[in-house]
């Protein structure tokens, strides 16, 4: 991966196999600790796969979920945009972190990141954006009958 500062490329970052396999290793164990209900754990584990790959945003996802889950709102939403930062194609983390906006009672920036959402989706077969659908849809109702 290419990194920039100030507009000009300074460093090759990539990682070794190795790593890569260790940080997998380390997010398989943060998601059986997620489906036995230990959030606590998968935290632990999310933590050590994102140091080893900072540039999964499949990891900083999960990360932010388990921070989510940890009542950690802040950190949670810090890493959802930065999953997004990393790749702005994977679309898991403007669902998520448009929920995590309703949790917190952003309901302006949960409604963006709902409409990013669906336009950044290829497929009306897409069950998430049908959902996004919804809340953009129930939100903006509520706010015109508010009026």
């Amino acid at each position: 991966m290419m990194l920039v500062v100030g507009g000009v490329s300074c460093k090759t970052y990539e990682l070794s196999n190795l790593t890569k396999h260790q940080a997998l290793i380390y997010q398989n164990q943060g998601r059986e600790a997620q489906k036995n209900g230990d959030w606590e754990k998968a935290l632990t584990y999310y933590k050590k796969a994102a140091y080893l790959n900072p540039y999964s945003p499949e990891i900083l996802n999960d990360l932010a979920l388990a921070y989510e889950k940890n009542g950690l709102y802040v950190k949670a939403e810090q890493t959802f945009k930065k999953a997004i930062e990393v790749d702005e194609d994977y679309l898991s983390s403007y669902y998520n972190l448009a929920q995590l906006y309703e949790k917190m009672g952003k309901i302006d920036l949960a409604i963006e990141y709902y409409k990013l959402r669906v336009k950044k989706s290829n497929t009306e077969d897409d069950p998430w954006v049908w959902k996004a659908k919804q809340k953009i849809y129930y939100y903006e109702n509520e706010k015109n009958s508010a009026k």
